[in-house]
């Protein structure tokens, strides 16, 4: 386990060391853009002596606030310090401390980060949240990392997220508490903002007692039958299951739109998926090992008919190393790209998402690119025709030695 540990810092120490080097380049638009000389923290160290130069009737600061275990300044003198902190263009490190939350900037709003950093609170032995509740913008990827005692975000308002580059921001949350979790309102805004790229996530998300979500019907379904779904929940907590059987029942999810869990089809005799227009999120999280699960947040299998799939609204899925798979489907399916990359198209990753017999989307391209798409199909059917032909020439066959038998 010490080993898991020093190799895991290890990485993150040199991520960050990479992306400081960046910063190096980025740093100084940013501070003049942003802010008035007057309210530029120099120092990146926190501690007793150099919080005397800490712009304190600023609103608006550009610092690089880094916070570790030779911080020797309490939660309280940092609450007054930092009191009239509104926007901060820099970064935040908590690394190594005693902190049990970051309530001391619980005035901050917006956290704009340099070309690719991070929010990072890692290693903290006491922290218990973050606990910004005023925190609603952020162009920062986030990193909460080797906190034992850390079980939830504490972000209740973080609901608008910007990124500053064409990159995708990075979203690594592992190694905390074994309760760690996420609301499901925290769940909801993190995902819906559509600029993370979801690295590593190990959480679940925390119980609630809402109906609703931005006036859409939630529903808590702990044994999914679709016999009894009912058809008005626009967002479904647990897995979504269509078998063999509710063919004609599958029309009742055409208003889904999110899902905390996962969605199986698996078995069935349905031809074609066209009744999930409306789904735009699938988010499956496991506090014990979102990184290492193996079961996928979108798993269509064994659906032997099955020669089309559409999704048009998707963008999120996010749950195991291969969040959404087809597999043992009808043979069509590997013969066709096109749905694999139609899959993809809008969703928020840069992860070969869907698979299709293992394969991805690229790889299906280069094997059966668009222009073989025709003449390969056309090969499917013509042996299936081929064997028709073989059936009905043999039934012949033993209709006449019976007759003249």
């Amino acid at each position: 386990m010490k080993l898991l540990f020093s190799h895991s810092s290890i990485f993150f120490i040199v991520l960050n060391h990479i992306f400081a080097q960046n910063n190096d380049i980025f740093e100084v638009n940013i501070f003049i853009e942003k802010c008035d000389p007057a309210c530029v923290f120099e120092p990146r160290h926190v501690n007793s002596e150099t919080v005397k130069l800490f712009p304190r009737s600023c609103e608006a600061v550009c610092a690089y606030l880094l916070f570790d275990e030779s911080t020797d300044v309490s939660d309280n003198e940092l609450s007054g310090i930092f009191q009239n902190m509104r926007n901060l263009f820099g970064f935040v490190h908590v690394m190594n401390t005693n902190f049990t939350n970051l309530k001391f900037l619980e005035g901050l709003e917006s956290l704009e980060c340099n070309y690719n950093d991070n929010l990072v609170i890692q290693s903290n032995k006491y922290i218990t949240e973050i606990g910004i509740e005023s925190l609603s913008r952020s162009s920062c990827g986030i990193n909460l990392s080797f906190n034992p005692k850390m079980e939830k975000l504490g972000l209740p308002n973080f609901q608008f997220l910007y990124f500053l580059t064409t990159d995708r921001l990075s979203i690594v949350i592992t190694n905390n508490s074994p309760n760690f979790c996420l609301t499901i309102q925290e769940t909801n805004n993190m995902f819906y903002a559509q600029i993370f790229e979801h690295d590593m996530i190990s959480a679940s998300i925390c119980d609630f007692n809402q109906t609703s979500i931005e006036d859409q019907k939630l529903c808590k379904i702990d044994n999914f039958d679709l016999t009894n779904f009912n058809p008005k929940c626009q967002r479904v907590f647990g897995t979504v299951l269509v078998n063999e059987g509710d063919e004609l029942l599958v029309g009742k999810l055409n208003n889904i739109k999110w899902i905390y869990g996962e969605l199986v089809i698996n078995g069935t005799k349905l031809e074609t998926i066209d009744f999930l227009d409306s789904l735009e999120h699938v988010v499956s999280l496991d506090a014990k090992s979102n990184i290492h699960n193996s079961s996928p947040a979108i798993f269509i299998y064994n659906n032997q008919k099955l020669s089309s799939a559409s999704f048009p609204s998707l963008m999120t899925v996010i749950g195991g190393s291969s969040p959404f798979q087809f597999v043992q489907n009808n043979e069509s399916l590997t013969f066709n790209p096109e749905i694999c990359t139609k899959s993809q198209k809008g969703m928020n990753t840069i992860k070969q998402v869907p698979t299709i017999d293992g394969k991805t989307c690229e790889q299906l391209e280069n094997l059966y690119g668009l222009k073989n798409v025709s003449e390969r199909l056309g090969l499917l059917m013509a042996k299936e025709n081929l064997d028709s032909k073989i059936d009905i020439n043999f039934f012949l066959l033993i209709l006449c030695a019976f007759l003249f038998s």
